[in-house]
């Protein structure tokens, strides 16, 4: 089950703010899409791993933007 610090459910709507299709996340969190696509639909949930694989993911990518002028 899901256990880091992000809300799988807002998920989708953090990644399009972001600009990065799922296809791209997915490949940068070592799962595939559809993998992905389910946990932005809630159809299942990542382990923990996959978890902290995605916030730390997403944390990054949120810091470079952040950080770019």
């Amino acid at each position: 089950m899901y256990a880091a610090s992000m809300d799988i459910t807002r998920l989708a709507e953090r990644r399009k703010r972001l600009g990065i299709s799922r296809y791209e996340l997915a490949r940068q969190v070592g799962v595939n899409a559809v993998t992905m696509w389910r946990w932005e639909t809630g159809v299942s949930q990542p382990i923990r791993i996959a978890a902290q694989q995605l916030d730390q993911v997403l944390c990054r990518l949120e810091a470079e933007r952040l950080a770019a002028p």
